[in-house]
Formats: C-alpha cells, sequence, structure tokens
C-alpha cells in the first residue's frame, strides 16, 4: 500500500499531490512493462534479458524543466545471472530527465521559489 503526499509552500501557494510506494498491481509483471513501454532502455533490456526478480515503487520526483514534483515508477529488474539493473522513466509532460527526491526527507524545497515545502501523508493508496 502507498502513501499519498499533499506538498503545499507557505511562500509562494504551490501545491502537489504525489503518490509514492508500492499498490497491488505492482507485482504483476505484465502491468510494469506496460507502465515502461515507453522507455527504450527498459525495452532493450527485456528483449535481451530472461529476468528473475523485479522491484517497482513510485518515487517522489522533480523536474526542472516543468518545475514540478512528480510521482515517477522507478524499476528493478534482476537477470538469470544475478546482474541488476535500475531504471526511471523521464517526465511524461517534457521528456526530460527527472530528480528522484528522499519522500521521508523534512525539508524538500519548492520546485517554484524553492522555500521549504510543507509535507503531510494525507491518505493511503492501493
Amino acid at each position: 500500500m502507498g502513501i499519498v503526499l499533499k506538498f503545499n509552500c507557505p511562500k509562494c501557494a504551490y501545491e502537489a499531490q504525489v503518490n509514492v510506494g508500492r499498490g497491488f498491481l505492482d507485482s504483476n509483471l505484465t502491468v510494469i512493462k506496460d507502465r515502461f513501454k515507453n522507455n527504450d532502455e527498459v525495452n532493450e533490456w527485456l528483449q535481451t534479458n530472461e529476468v528473475k526478480n523485479f522491484y517497482t515503487r513510485r518515487t517522489l520526483s522533480y523536474c526542472k524543466t516543468c518545475k514540478k514534483l512528480y510521482s515517477t515508477p522507478t524499476l528493478k529488474l534482476t537477470n538469470e545471472q544475478d546482474h541488476t539493473k535500475k531504471f526511471k522513466n523521464a517526465c511524461a509532460n517534457c521528456g526530460d530527465s527527472l530528480k528522484l527526491l528522499d519522500e521521508k526527507s523534512k525539508s524538500i524545497a519548492c520546485p517554484e521559489c524553492s522555500a521549504v515545502l510543507v509535507k503531510q501523508e494525507f491518505d493511503l493508496w492501493k
């Protein structure tokens, strides 16, 4: 079960609501492949490797181009030779690389004005 985080900026009024963690469908490899279907690096790895184990979650991320916080699917794949590779999707809005953030951090900067955001655990999701 994942957590819905709500962020508010006391300085510029920026707001974001982001799902982090794992849901029920995160244990289904077919769903995971669909979630990363536009990621050429993941698709290439899946074509040349037999998946032994995988782990996925939604991670708090930041796009410096869009100046927004997002929930980004991340994926760790392990093949039969125990070689592990980590992946993340690009920004769905602009296509740029996203910076992964530690959602447990108490001082996440506002993407618009750099003030420290007020964070609260708002809800749970499945």
